[in-house]
């Protein structure tokens, strides 16, 4: 697994597991603090329709019954082809994992096994899993922020998530925001209010978002 730079580690935890930033669109972690401030993890069942996952551990979930979408990027500066993850398409591949139990069946946007998104070169295969390369959807020609507006206009509940659910999941949700009419500023403000003051703590995700993420991922690639 792809080790990703958590700039949060030395802030305040957040309160909560999750929190709803707009009706239907959820931002969260793999670990919260509760009352007391003890660390505690994050584990989603099936109280959401899709999850859009920045960062992964495992015994975090989904449930079988979530559609699951995984796009890994750093707490740090992104490549131009990690902007275009959260905003376009890469090559994209998923793992059949069987069908669901009964009376279990996803709700999401495929309606087949439940599958995991990756950008980049497949998972290796094992006995459990077999990777065969993704056909062609709606939600896979989209990056991960158009593929929760997408879900969102389907009437799923969306769950987008990072380590503490401040930076990474922050720069999908307020990217979401934007392409649904919000200016970057109003939705960097939606989503500190919605989750955390410290929410997009990183002015690195905020200036990608100012400047427009396309335009973001022009000026990187220029880059020398």
């Amino acid at each position: 697994m792809k080790k990703t730079r958590r700039r949060d580690r030395d802030l305040p935890g957040p309160p909560s597991p999750w929190d709803e930033i707009t009706p239907g669109l959820w931002m969260g972690g793999h670990y919260w603090t509760d009352p007391a401030g003890e660390l505690r993890p994050v584990v989603v069942a099936d109280e959401f329709d899709l999850v859009v996952s920045l960062f992964t551990r495992t015994g975090h979930g989904p449930g079988p019954r979530a559609e699951h979408v995984v796009g890994e990027i750093p707490d740090a500066a992104l490549t131009a082809d990690q902007l275009h993850t959260v905003q376009r398409p890469g090559r994209l591949f998923r793992i059949l994992s069987g069908p669901a139990p009964p009376g279990t069946a996803p709700r999401g946007v495929v309606g087949a096994p439940q599958y995991v998104q990756y950008k980049g070169a497949p998972p290796p295969c094992d006995a459990r899993h077999r990777t065969t390369r993704a056909r062609p959807t709606r939600s896979e020609r989209d990056g991960l922020a158009r593929t929760a507006g997408l879900a969102l206009d389907s009437g799923l509940t969306t769950l987008v998530r990072c380590h503490s659910g401040y930076n990474r999941s922050g720069l999908v949700v307020a990217q979401c925001l934007v392409d649904r009419g919000l200016t970057p500023a109003e939705a960097i403000t939606r989503v500190r209010r919605g989750r955390s003051p410290w929410a997009l703590n990183n002015e690195v995700f905020t200036a990608y978002l100012t400047a427009g993420l396309d335009t973001a991922a022009l000026l990187v690639g220029l880059d020398p």
